[in-house]
């Protein structure tokens, strides 16, 4: 993907302080550009395969909304799979006042989350994070029910979940 145009450059820009550390009367100048031009690319590298790609699972307590209450969480115009809207389902939770929710429709979800006794259910992330800073997510486990996103009967409505959503220190 990127890491041949990061060597490229990286290789390219130490030639030009090798060129222009030739040019330079001062010694001391001429040794620490050498050395930037030798050690940025490796120092890179690094602390990007030190720092990078963190993976953590998070497990929440979320609420959630079916039928007609969770229709306004959809993307304009998106339509759910039947009439009365009784498979939309939207799973949110606040985090520093912040609503962090995700929208899907399922029969099989919305059936499952009706037959709980209370409205929270528990649900098990996986968290990418790069130096400390939130990447992406996946959701593994609603409840006790496994997450299928491209099964035939899922099928993601929206969602409002970023960095605030997932915090790196909890």
């Amino acid at each position: 993907m990127l890491i041949p145009v990061y060597i490229i450059g990286f290789i390219f820009g130490g030639l030009v302080l090798f060129a222009v550390a030739q040019r330079i009367p001062n010694r001391n100048a001429k040794i620490w550009l050498q050395t930037i031009g030798v050690f940025a690319g490796p120092v890179f590298f690094v602390s990007v395969a030190i720092f990078s790609g963190w993976v953590r699972e998070r497990i929440y307590k979320v609420e959630w909304l079916t039928g007609n209450p969770a229709t306004k969480y959809l993307y304009p115009g998106n339509k759910s799979t039947t009439q009365d809207d009784s498979d939309v389902v939207v799973l949110r939770r606040f985090v520093d006042k912040q609503e962090c929710y995700e929208v899907m429709i399922s029969q099989e979800l919305a059936d499952y989350l009706r037959g709980l006794s209370a409205h929270t259910v528990q649900v098990q992330y996986t968290v990418t994070y790069d130096f400390l800073q939130f990447r992406t997510y996946t959701i593994n486990k609603i409840g006790s029910l496994d997450y299928k996103p491209n099964g035939p009967s899922w099928i993601t409505g929206g969602t409002n979940i970023g960095g605030a959503c997932f915090p790196w220190f909890q």
